[in-house]
């Protein structure tokens, strides 16, 4: 064997397998992307079934809170009908009678229980000053003044208006009477 003769296979063996080599190289990029696609498929399906996932809860927790929201309001309307009741009772018969106010412990239980299962802290404790404020005028504690009874009454809807998240300014009677 000779110089040529060796540098011959020598080339032809770099040369066949230089295109083994190509053709490995060109089948594990093909596999490459075979196996990065199937991961991307399958992480693409599990990303969607977790958004899924977050959506339903989002929308359960939005509903919860909306039912919440619209308790909270139909409870505050009902706050105020047996303390408007009981003060036009007042204002038109000078006194109140007692089947009336005996209307109005009911109503006041039964708000105040709903309250503490609903409200704020602070609507609760704004309602009790003002129902703490009648029962004591009408005890004979110190005379009933329309405008402390405003005054409170006002502290209360301020207090709902925050819980509700309506306003968060305090509201204050600017009138003369």
């Amino acid at each position: 064997m000779t110089f040529a003769d060796a540098l011959t296979i020598v080339g032809t063996t770099i040369v066949s397998v230089g295109g083994a080599g190509a053709i490995i190289f060109g089948l594990s990029a093909w596999l490459g992307r075979v196996w990065a696609d199937r991961l991307m498929t399958r992480e693409t399906a599990k990303h969607a079934q977790e958004l899924e996932a977050l959506r339903s809860q989002l929308q359960a927790n939005l509903h919860k809170a909306s039912q919440a929201y619209t308790q909270k309001l139909e409870l505050y309307w009902l706050v105020a009908q047996p303390i408007v009741d009981l003060v036009v009772e007042l204002d038109n018969a000078g006194e109140c009678r007692p089947e009336v106010l005996q209307e109005f412990e009911r109503r006041r239980l039964n708000t105040t229980a709903m309250l503490g299962m609903f409200a704020s802290g602070a609507v609760f404790n704004a309602y009790n000053d003002l129902i703490d404020y009648m029962f004591d005028a009408l005890e004979g504690k110190h005379p009933l003044s329309f405008a402390e009874f405003r005054l409170r009454a006002l502290r209360l809807l301020t207090e709902i208006r925050k819980d509700v998240g309506i306003h968060t300014d305090d509201l204050l009677y600017r009138g003369t009477r």
